[in-house]
């Protein structure tokens, strides 16, 4: 039997009825939760791109989750606002070298944590290799990259704004929108100097630098000031990191952020602004959200009943479809809001109202025109 389950589930349940021959039955029921969200992995260590010196051992590990915060559609619905996820059933944790030969492998199961250690190794980089599998088969991976180094050699890693390489323009000279980076001398090394200097392309035009004489934080922010206008046909910045250590020893480390301060999009189809529906009619709330930059955070469309009452749903990928239920007569309104990652906010607002259905008597028979003369 083939059967479809609506966006706006969280779990199905199945109720089984046996009867005997006698007449005599008995009913069962069992609730499934539904889980198609593969694991979340997330690296404690080591950092992106870290540096170890020949010699020295390398301790790998990642924690593990399949407890996911329930959907947009899932917070509209339920009450308790449940977190879903069946859980870790298997992990694998494998270090492949420049050759991408495993040179190390380590298998978890029912676990939230995966790890191992290493050493030998030699000088080159080394790439991660973590995949996880929940018990309902759903299946994620993630990587990460790290040094072995003959010498001692400093690194930085640069972070992104709310886990996009985005930047809005909006923000220079904002102490409350710093960009983030970690530096470390590396080994036993502390660190000499930070250089931090920002540029924006495709012009290369030079909008700053801050030197940073401090060692052992190890995450930085620095703010870049407005004390250079950005020019006008510039569409992003780049951002360099040069650090030096206490033996000397120098590298730069870049990372380019895309500009945004463009508002998401809202694409209204119904219902339309100043419409009248008679109270027998379905209203139809149907909305697309599109973002080209960072990308959509949160879209909603709140409407206001005659009575003042609000009812909220929230976009799934970026569309609203949904008919409003015991409506009243009176004035209504919808008000739509998208809003991107880096915080750029759009609105948009249509009101209709509710009137009667006209229920006047109709003539089932009606007489046919006629004229007479008078006397």
């Amino acid at each position: 039997m083939n059967s479809y389950i609506p966006d706006n589930q969280d779990a199905i349940s199945i109720v089984v009825t046996a009867t005997d021959v006698n007449g005599y039955s008995e009913t069962g029921s069992k609730i499934y939760g539904l889980d198609s969200d593969a694991p979340v992995i997330s690296f404690t260590t080591p950092s992106p791109n870290q540096q170890f010196v020949y010699g020295d051992s390398v301790t790998v590990n990642a924690s593990l989750s399949d407890i996911v915060q329930a959907r947009d559609n899932m917070k509209r619905n339920s009450k308790d606002n449940r977190n879903l996820g069946s859980g870790i059933s298997e992990a694998t944790l494998a270090i492949y070298d420049s050759n991408n030969i495993v040179i190390a492998e380590t298998t978890v199961s029912n676990s939230n944590e995966i790890e191992t250690i290493v050493s030998g190794l030699l000088v080159g980089n080394y790439n991660v290799i973590v995949t996880a599998t929940d018990n309902v088969g759903n299946q994620s991976q993630a990587t990460i990259e790290f040094f072995v180094t003959s010498e001692v050699q400093p690194f930085a890693n640069i972070l992104p704004f709310n886990d996009v390489w985005f930047y809005n323009p909006e923000w220079i000279g904002n102490d409350e929108h710093p960009f983030m980076f970690n530096a470390f001398g590396g080994g036993n090394a502390t660190i000499s100097t930070i250089d931090v200097l920002f540029t924006s392309l495709p012009s290369g035009t030079y909008l700053g630098n801050e030197i940073i004489n401090e060692s052992g934080a190890p995450l930085y922010s620095v703010v870049l000031n407005n004390s250079v206008p950005l020019p006008e046909i510039d569409t992003s910045i780049k951002l360099t990191i040069t650090v030096t250590n206490s033996l000397s020893n120098t590298l730069s480390f870049e990372q380019v952020f895309v500009l945004d301060d463009a508002d998401p999009v809202i694409s209204i189809v119904s219902p339309e602004d100043g419409t009248e529906y008679e109270i027998s009619e379905d209203i139809i709330v149907s909305v697309d959200f599109t973002d080209i930059g960072s990308g959509l955070d949160v879209a909603t469309a709140e409407v206001t009943d005659p009575n003042s009452a609000i009812i909220t749903y929230t976009a799934i990928n970026g569309n609203i479809l949904e008919t409003l239920e015991n409506v009243v007569l009176g004035n209504y309104s919808i008000t739509f809001t998208g809003v991107d990652i880096l915080g750029n906010r759009a609105d948009s607002t249509v009101a209709f109202v509710v009137i009667n259905t006209n229920d006047a008597p109709t003539v089932a028979n009606p007489i046919a025109d006629f004229s007479f003369d008078e006397d």
